[in-house]
């Protein structure tokens, strides 16, 4: 997140909003831009990998625990106990669950 709304980003948006006209701001803002996307579909493929995993600990503590549930976790759609909320402006679309 740091990448996005965190002070990184926050530093390196205000360091080139002045100069954005130089093409070599211009090329290292890019630069900039397309890391955050590239660690931002790395973190999403991780994420992806490790969703077996943490549905079937979730399943073996719940066993464990002697918890019954009607399917896996792997099948349950789980919902926010808080809606997400993101920084004005970082995202345009709204998700179901996100605060007006």
């Amino acid at each position: 997140m740091d990448f996005s709304t965190g002070a990184t980003s926050i530093l390196v948006t205000m360091s080139a909003a002045a100069t954005l006209g130089d093409p070599l701001v211009k090329d290292t803002y890019r630069r900039f831009l397309d890391y955050r996307e590239t660690m931002r579909d790395a973190l999403l493929d991780r994420l992806g990998e490790l969703r077996p995993k943490l549905d079937g600990a979730i399943d073996a503590v719940e066993a464990e625990l002697r918890v019954t549930c009607r399917e896996p976790a792997g099948e349950r759609h789980y919902v926010h106990d808080k809606p997400i909320v993101f920084s004005p402006g970082f995202h345009e679309r709204r998700e179901p669950d996100q605060a007006s």
